[in-house]
């Protein structure tokens, strides 16, 4: 449940009457441009954690843990 359910209308309204819609965009952009940027760095330090040459118990947890990078970066977006 968010925190907007069950708040009447007058109350949302009074949520974004002050708004500016431009700054709006302009924000919502900037973080869908963060998202992809994000996204990227993922899928580039998951594409080298498999490239490390390193053996052994610790770097196969390290490769473990990098391969849920991407999906962590992703559940951010």
């Amino acid at each position: 449940m968010s925190e907007f359910e069950g708040r009447s209308l007058e109350e949302l309204a009074g949520l974004v009457a002050g708004a500016d819609p431009r700054a709006l965009m302009a924000r919502g952009q900037a973080l869908l441009g963060l998202a992809e940027a994000l996204n990227e760095t993922g899928a580039v330090i998951a594409g080298r954690i498999d490239r490390v040459a390193w053996e052994g118990q610790a770097a196969d947890a390290f490769r473990e843990w990098g391969a849920d990078i991407p999906q962590a970066v992703q559940g951010s977006g």
